[in-house]
């Protein structure tokens, strides 16, 4: 499991962040209308804006998918805070809950201590654990 699939919220902002730092990069000199007041009439200004929209609803789309959501989710986009919706859904995909549990029965006391070992190695195998940490 890659860094971005492990920090899911973490990948969003971040790279939602840098998408609209490049976006912005990109279309401003064209964007600055010196001769007259149309900033916002220009085809260039629509593309920008359509762009500004539509790559973040993209990666959230993404962010949501590996969290095992539904792309309805996408919906509360338009409600103003779409993007701190997104950050606060629990991750529920199949992965992630399977490490939970295997995470949890690390400090059960019911499991054996072959099982715990059995359990560490299969997390740091994932990616869940650091080899540091299983100890």
């Amino acid at each position: 499991m890659n860094w971005f699939k492990r920090h899911l919220n973490w990948t969003f902002v971040l790279v939602g962040t840098g998408i609209n730092i490049i976006l912005f990069g990109i279309f401003m000199p064209f964007l600055i209308n010196v001769e007259g007041d149309s900033l916002f009439y220009s085809p260039i200004a629509t593309i920008y804006g359509i762009l500004y929209y539509v790559a973040p609803m993209i990666l959230g789309g993404w962010v949501l998918k590996q969290k095992g959501r539904s792309l309805w989710q996408l919906l509360w986009w338009f409600t103003g805070f779409g993007g701190i919706a997104i950050l606060v859904l629990e991750n529920k995909s199949e992965e992630w809950i399977q490490g939970t549990e295997m995470f949890n029965k690390l400090h059960d006391d019911l499991v054996s201590d072959s099982e715990k070992q059995d359990i560490r190695a299969e997390l740091i195998k994932r990616g869940v654990l650091k080899s540091k940490e299983a100890k």
